[in-house]
């Protein structure tokens, strides 16, 4: 047997790791529009986080026969998916590999499991962006495969919104745009897309959780649209819509109840938290995202 790490994944999709994360950034999520803007003061200097070796995915025997088929593989990866994504990952970077007529629907799921081995990092920083950018080069080559494919466009948008949390100066607010192009792209096909709904959600409350003075510098110098167009009904509406389309997903509740708590309705921000944790998981992720939870009731009143 054999073993594939992020990096060799990859490296084999033909993107390298050109960009360092920022704990400044992780901390205070668009703190790069800011930064860019100058409104910040940039004499905060990241500290490189200790590097260690990225995680070793081990290869089992006889993954793949040698025609096997790719609706199978894909059907294979989904149910791998929600117990071992890091086995599904594998098994859809071979068959990527292997050159199949249609890499599409095998490469936004190798975007997907990507995505989810990232933000289940726990520990070292630099292993999680280096799962990130594999997803990135993923998802970026399924949209050239597909530009108007929904599941490439989500999983970009996705991953891409992870990453901006990783980032300071104008990297964080290049990857808020490309965001909010990707989501929009998708609500021209699909208006209720309940998961572009809960990204848009995300970015609004985001941009609105930082000050008046600093939204209002970063829209006279950045001109993004993310910091033109945000406020906190849009966050609350994307998010309820979101809820409407898909109420069986913890992070939707979870996202929308948070938002609900920021714009002081603990109330119903309970309601969500706790429709949250009845909730099977249904992503690798769920637990993670019940653990959040149960420490944001614990600081409602009451709690």
């Amino acid at each position: 047997m054999g073993g594939i790490d992020c990096r060799t994944i990859r490296r084999s999709r033909g993107r390298t790791a050109d960009r360092s994360p920022s704990r400044y950034s992780r901390r205070f999520p668009l703190i790069g529009l800011l930064l860019a803007a100058s409104v910040v003061p940039t004499g905060v200097q990241a500290q490189e986080p200790p590097r260690r070796a990225p995680p070793v995915l081990v290869v089992p025997e006889a993954t793949l026969t040698p025609q096997a088929d790719r609706q199978t593989i894909a059907d294979r990866a989904d149910r791998l998916f929600l117990s071992d994504p890091a086995q599904a990952l594998i098994l859809l970077d071979q068959a990527l590999q292997e050159g199949p007529k249609d890499p599409y629907p095998l490469e936004w799921r190798a975007a997907r499991s990507a995505l989810v081995l990232g933000v289940l990092e726990e520990v070292d920083e630099v292993v999680e962006l280096d799962w990130l950018l594999t997803a990135e080069a993923y998802a970026d080559s399924a949209l050239v495969r597909d530009a108007k494919g929904l599941d490439g466009l989500y999983w970009s948008a996705a991953v891409k919104g992870r990453l901006a949390l990783q980032y300071g100066a104008r990297t964080t607010a290049r990857l808020a745009q490309e965001v909010w192009d990707l989501t929009h792209a998708i609500l021209v096909v699909d208006p209720e897309h309940a998961g572009a709904h809960n990204i848009l959600g995300k970015l609004n409350q985001e941009v609105m959780s930082l000050s008046g003075w600093q939204r209002m510098l970063g829209k006279l110098v950045l001109r993004y649209d993310p910091l033109k167009e945000a406020s906190w009904d849009r966050a609350l509406d994307h998010h309820r819509r979101a809820v409407a389309g898909d109420p069986t997903t913890v992070l939707f509740h979870m996202d929308l109840g948070r938002t609900l708590e920021l714009t002081d309705d603990d109330q119903a921000a309970r309601v969500h938290y706790e429709k949250a944790l009845a909730l099977p998981n249904g992503y690798p992720v769920d637990p993670r995202f019940k653990g959040l939870i149960r420490g944001y009731l614990a600081e409602l009143p009451g709690g």
